[in-house]
């Protein structure tokens, strides 16, 4: 099975990742059929990396508030 260009690999991650923030539970889904072909760890990895992301987010937001 061929490999994902690099560039295309940081797209899907970053579109995975966003989809996580926006809405969730929608991401599932998405998630799933993204990462069906990678092996545990990547899709332990790629969940990693949105949830730290979501994380970040929020937390900028809570710290940041109004200023925003």
């Amino acid at each position: 099975m061929p490999s994902l260009d690099p560039n295309l690999a940081e797209y899907v991650r970053f579109a995975v990742t966003l989809a996580a923030i926006l809405n969730p539970f929608a991401a599932i889904p998405f998630f799933l059929i993204v990462t069906r072909e990678g092996s545990g760890l990547d899709r332990r990895t790629t969940a990693a990396v949105a949830a730290a992301t979501v994380a970040l987010i929020l937390g900028g937001s809570a710290v940041a508030g109004d200023s925003v």
